[in-house]
């Protein structure tokens, strides 16, 4: 930092929001021992810099409004914040289904279409694993606009989109979130260290590092090493172009990395592929389908740019890419699909499932689709060498920890209202710990804002039946965070989706999130919670089932009888059970059982199951075995 260089972390930017009610820290880095002053809304605080140069000062509470200029001035340097709004401020966190965009969830199009709400803040997290604590995150908070919201976590969206259509205040969100995690990833070192399992992680995470100890090059807040991309050779030279002739170009197949296929380099290269396409679909808009690349692409249909992915993307190595293309470009017959393709690092090419590259009619799948995989044209334009590892996003720093260095330390002390969170699917495996992971973190969070009160809400996980492991067992032990103050959770059993662990229903995801927060935070008379088991009655062959949160009464999600119901006696055995509501009850029995002594409700992966209360909210899963 230069002599007499201010320097502010990335979420203290143009369009920012401060927490309404709280007072909100701000900090940096200045000269040694410098004088600062931070104002707003004639309101001014006055801070000193150690002799290291970092400070911190406090703003006094603000209520909802704005905008504001918010100014942080040392001698000689002054930084001029600019769209500065009060509200409720919401941290989205979790694995994949937090991480899913809004446009990959369901009714994309209309929901980016209607995305115009400048009261609504986004800010997003890059996603990254760091054995080192991170002092700042690369990102910037936007407004909220069409051309915005389809980037940013669903489920976090319409969690948010709730709160500011029902309250009518500002609302920030706050995406850090990241695939493929463990909840472990997440905590911190003083979340665990007293847990029972933490020696086991910690020699993990020792041989870890003295496995990578010789190459490793921290600590730093570069995510990997990345060669620059330079002009793009290929668009001067007419590659994009559908009639350019490939003749003397190389095959490829996709999906699949070059470099396993012989091609030992990254850099840049293009490919090309020409698709038939039927007359009937000319008059139609169609998604085109390509699954991650690594790492970057510009990609073309007969000649016309239809989408990029830049390093400005979060995780864009991971990053499905499906573009639209306009009916315009379409002819009857043969067109062309052009991609060019920069590998930054270490390898380079197509990540798509089998199956997963797809050209079809965008809300018509009764017109098919043409299957993209196959052999393409390739062509490289530039050969460069493949670069080391130097920051955690390699499989070997997805220990303990990792995580909550890179994408929540560096926000910690940032004013927030409270955590929404979607996480479990990779806990899965060991359900039995994962209750007492989740309150720790949970514990250590509030510790760390210093806020012993902040709401932490968070969504069960869905019907998915793809999966060996023990996923009701894991849904208890989400259920068992409830006892922890000013928590709430959001089901969703009725909304997964059978063969894909994403379901992309996250408008009801971010509702039912939302219901919590407009109930337990806000003060709305609002249901936030559907049936929940209560206590049970025994009555002859017959079992009376009571509920909490049974409102004024129970329903079938689907106006047909009861499913999702077994009963079992001595033997253990569960069976398929009948079932009937009586008034905020529910009557189980079968009729070859005498003798009922226990009864479970959704108790599967993916339990077929329809039990809600007349606010369509679905009843948690539940088993009074042991009960």
């Amino acid at each position: 930092m230069k002599k007499n260089a201010l320097w502010l972390p990335s979420v203290f930017s143009d369009n920012m929001m401060l927490q309404e009610g709280k007072e909100n820290l701000i900090w940096g880095k200045a000269k040694a021992k410098a004088g600062v002053i931070v104002t707003i809304a004639g309101k001014k605080v006055s801070s000193k810099a150690d002799k290291k140069g970092y400070f911190k000062a406090r703003l006094p509470k603000f209520t909802y409004g704005g905008p504001h200029t918010l100014t942080v001035q040392t001698a000689g340097t002054k930084r001029v914040i600019k769209n500065v709004l009060v509200g409720d401020i919401w941290a989205c966190s979790g694995q994949s289904n937090m991480a899913m965009v809004v446009k990959d969830c369901n009714n994309s199009i209309q929901e980016i279409r209607a995305a115009k709400y400048p009261r609504m803040r986004l800010f997003t997290v890059p996603r990254v694993f760091s054995l080192y604590p991170f002092n700042d995150v690369k990102g910037s908070w936007k407004e909220v606009t069409p051309s915005v919201a389809g980037e940013f976590s669903g489920a976090g969206y319409f969690f948010g989109k709730e709160l500011h259509e029902s309250l009518n205040k500002p609302i920030g969100l706050i995406d850090t979130s990241y695939g493929g995690t463990k909840i472990e990833w997440w905590m911190s070192e003083d979340a665990l260290k007293t847990w029972k399992g933490f020696a086991e992680l910690k020699e993990h995470t020792r041989k870890l590092m003295k496995k990578i100890k010789k190459t490793w090059n921290m600590p730093s807040n570069a995510a990997v090493e990345l060669h620059k991309d330079g002009e793009n050779e290929g668009l001067t030279l007419g590659y994009e172009k559908a009639e350019y002739d490939t003749k003397g170009w190389k095959e490829i197949k996709t999906p699949g990395y070059w470099n396993d296929q012989g091609h030992n380099f990254v850099g840049a290269i293009w490919l090309k592929k020409d698709i038939n396409i039927p007359k009937a679909w000319t008059q139609y808009d169609l998604s085109l389908e390509l699954g991650p690349i690594v790492d970057f692409d510009n990609t073309y249909f007969n000649g016309k740019k239809v989408g990029s992915i830049g390093s400005d993307t979060p995780s864009f190595w991971s990053y499905p890419r499906r573009y639209l293309i306009p009916a315009q470009l379409l002819i009857p017959g043969k067109n062309n699909i052009s991609v060019r393709v920069f590998a930054a690092n270490r390898v380079g090419g197509f990540g798509a499932q089998k199956g997963k590259m797809l050209l079809s009619v965008i809300n018509n799948p009764d017109l098919g689709k043409v299957k993209l995989e196959g052999k393409w044209k390739m062509k490289v334009e530039r050969q460069l060498s493949s670069l080391g590892q130097v920051c955690g996003e390699s499989v070997e720093t997805r220990t303990y920890g990792t995580l909550y260095n890179a994408m929540l330390s560096p926000i910690v002390g940032f004013g927030l209202k409270g955590f929404i969170w979607y996480q479990g699917e990779s806990n899965a495996d060991k359900p039995k710990e994962y209750s007492e992971l989740k309150r720790r973190f949970i514990a250590d969070l509030r510790q760390k804002w210093e806020d012993s009160e902040m709401p932490f809400y968070f969504v069960q996980l869905a019907n998915y039946g793809m999966t060996e492991a023990d996923w009701p067992a894991l849904r208890k032990a989400q259920e068992e965070v409830l006892k922890v103050k000013n928590t709430g959770m959001a089901v969703a059993i009725d909304i997964g989706e059978a063969s894909d662990i994403h379901p992309k229903n996250k408008q009801d995801v971010g509702k039912r999130l939302a219901f919590n927060a407009l109930a337990k935070v806000y003060g709305k008379k609002v249901e936030y919670s559907g049936p929940v088991f209560k206590s049970m009655e025994i009555k002859g062959k017959k079992i009376k089932i009571d509920f909490e949160h049974a409102g004024s009464g129970l329903k079938t999600g689907d106006g047909k009888f009861l499913k999702g119901f077994e009963v079992t006696g001595k033997s253990g055995n569960f069976v398929n059970a009948k079932a009937k509501i009586d008034k905020k009850s529910v009557i189980v029995w079968n009729d070859t059982l005498k003798k009922p002594l226990a009864v479970r409700y959704a108790w599967a992966n993916d339990p077929v199951c329809n039990l809600y209360n007349k606010a369509n909210l679905p009843a948690i899963p539940f088993n009074t075995e042991g009960k």
